[in-house]
């Protein structure tokens, strides 16, 4: 279910809040940014609705103010393959307004979600305008073309144990968590363990034992959905070394 807000529910940030810090605008001017926040309007997803469907047209872009997204697959026997989940400050949609084709994947809401709609046309019309904008959004589409590669490699080339290893090395990066000189980081996970399984292109069952082995190897130990991290362990595991 998807309605359209008139207020700001408290805590949820602007449309240019978070413009200017998602990577994709960052090379943007501010005029730009601002552009993009006025042509922005919020709307609302309800837990388990869709937001998009694999094959439809791409006409927004979205924008998560707040709550998750799974961004995936589903074969005709019911498989699903999870390509990414999207939280607050993250976009997505924007594939399909870049290339004028259809939507890659199915978008349904995890949670209640609040997000900004762009419209696509806006969207393609302001990284279009300057040899700036054009570049970054040949980075930024580059960068996740990588990312989808890895992942397919990660599933295809290594253990579930492998892959879980580097999935929690690469979420404390995002946490901006100082990695360098510690022994030691926590890890605070806002996704059940079918939420990562389908993330790793693994059952539930196989994800539980390879936490299991992390922890008998003490590479972590869990208390709930806080992970406490031995850092060379961890990196040893994810054979990152």
């Amino acid at each position: 279910m998807r309605r359209k807000r008139k207020t700001l529910a408290g805590g949820i940030p602007s449309a240019l809040e978070l413009i200017i810090t998602a990577p994709l605008f960052a090379a943007l001017s501010r005029p730009e940014q601002e552009t993009l926040a006025e042509a922005a309007r919020l709307v609302e997803f309800e837990a388990d609705s869709q937001i998009f469907a694999r094959g439809d047209n791409g006409l927004d872009v979205f924008l998560v103010a707040d709550g998750r997204v799974r961004l995936a697959a589903l074969s005709a026997e019911g498989k699903v393959l999870t390509f990414a989940n999207a939280g607050r400050g993250d976009i997505f949609g924007e594939m399909a307004a870049f290339d004028g084709g259809t939507r890659s994947a199915d978008a349904t809401a995890m949670t209640d979600v609040i997000a900004y709609a762009m419209p696509g046309e806006v969207l393609l019309r302001t990284f279009t305008a300057t040899p700036v904008g054009a570049r970054a959004a040949v980075t930024y589409l580059c960068g996740k073309v990588r990312a989808t590669s890895l992942q397919a490699e990660d599933i295809a080339l290594h253990t579930i144990t492998i892959r879980l290893a580097r999935f929690i090395l690469s979420a404390l990066k995002l946490t901006r968590t100082p990695l360098t000189n510690s022994r030691t980081a926590q890890l605070s996970l806002q996704m059940s363990q079918a939420e990562i399984a389908d993330l790793l292109g693994a059952s539930r069952q196989k994800l539980n034992q390879a936490l299991s082995r992390l922890v008998q190897q003490n590479v972590v130990s869990r208390r709930r959905n806080v992970y406490t991290c031995n850092l060379p362990a961890l990196r040893k595991a994810a054979r990152t070394d």
